[in-house]
């Protein structure tokens, strides 16, 4: 039985190495890397030959990664990875998603995955300002299989920008819907303001009771609303490192640890009305170059 199915195997493999399509492979090769990277796993279905020819060419998804994820200009990736690993990582990028918790408009764009946020709040809150809070319903997923979590925030006027915990409904609540809080100020939680270029940290004390370190360039200056800057916040819990990075400038770590086994996501909040960002957690190329990062960072930070 096993001789007949092997027989069966080889048979199939001859035929496909033998048709005409596959003798051509590197013309189809070349169609391929024009189409939609997100079109590619239902294409190579249409038949075997297409099917064998997607998973032996490794230069096609690593060129449709490229493609489809680095900004113009960036070097091609020069990383040793098989097909099926370019493959994988071409499938967690398009993959990626998140739901949020707030009272701030959304605007999804279809097809591209990215997600807008828009402060309509003209009443001034508890402390005098406008203040809307936007929080992930659930934890980043780590990027790539690489230990490092990412993601960019392209924002027209002022905020802050980082990760707050989900370990408890306390944490969740400081952030989101009915809170009024800037990134940092309560529950677990670390922001990066704009107003004064710091970090701000709470490692779950009282409300308020955080601490402050100068870290970069304030951003967001009201009211020009025409100029927005992205910034990214990147963490690893293998060594609990956090740093952001400023208009695809890394700027360092920050000089505290994370606190361990915490389960954390994104967190956004707007300062005031008409204050509006996007976030990108990877669906559409970042600004800041995370996957060489990764790739000269991560065994240095494993030690």
């Amino acid at each position: 039985m096993y001789a007949v199915k092997r027989d069966n195997s080889k048979n199939m493999r001859l035929a496909t190495e033998a048709s005409p399509i596959f003798q051509n492979r590197d013309v189809w090769q070349e169609i391929f890397s024009y189409l939609p990277l997100s079109n590619m796993y239902e294409i190579l279905m249409v038949c075997r030959e297409w099917n064998v020819i997607g998973e032996q060419a490794k230069d096609l998804w690593q060129t449709m990664y490229h493609a489809r994820f680095q900004r113009l200009g960036q070097p091609m990736l020069d990383i040793p990875k098989s097909v099926r690993e370019w493959k994988v990582w071409c499938a967690h990028r398009l993959g990626l998603s998140m739901e949020y918790n707030t009272r701030a408009r959304i605007l999804a764009s279809r097809g591209t995955g990215i997600v807008a946020f828009f402060n309509i709040r003209h009443r001034s809150g508890y402390w005098g300002d406008n203040i809307l809070s936007v929080r992930g319903e659930e934890k980043l997923q780590e990027y790539n299989a690489t230990g490092w979590y990412y993601f960019e925030t392209k924002i027209w006027g002022q905020g802050s920008v980082g990760i707050v915990s989900l370990l408890t409904a306390e944490h969740r609540n400081a952030y989101g819907f009915e809170s009024e809080n800037h990134v940092g100020w309560s529950s677990v939680a670390y922001g990066y303001h704009s107003d004064d270029g710091k970090i701000y940290s709470n490692t779950g004390g009282e409300d308020f009771d955080y601490s402050v370190e100068p870290y970069g360039p304030t951003w967001g200056e009201l009211p020009d609303y025409d100029k927005p800057q992205i910034i990214g916040c990147g963490y690893t819990l293998r060594t609990n490192r956090l740093f952001f990075t400023l208009d695809g400038a890394f700027l360092g770590y920050f000089s505290e640890r994370l606190l361990a086994g915490i389960p954390y996501t994104l967190a956004v909040s707007l300062h005031e009305y008409r204050s509006h960002a996007q976030v990108n957690l990877g669906h559409q190329p970042f600004c800041f170059d995370f996957d060489q990062f990764c790739e000269k960072h991560i065994f240095s930070e494993m030690s």
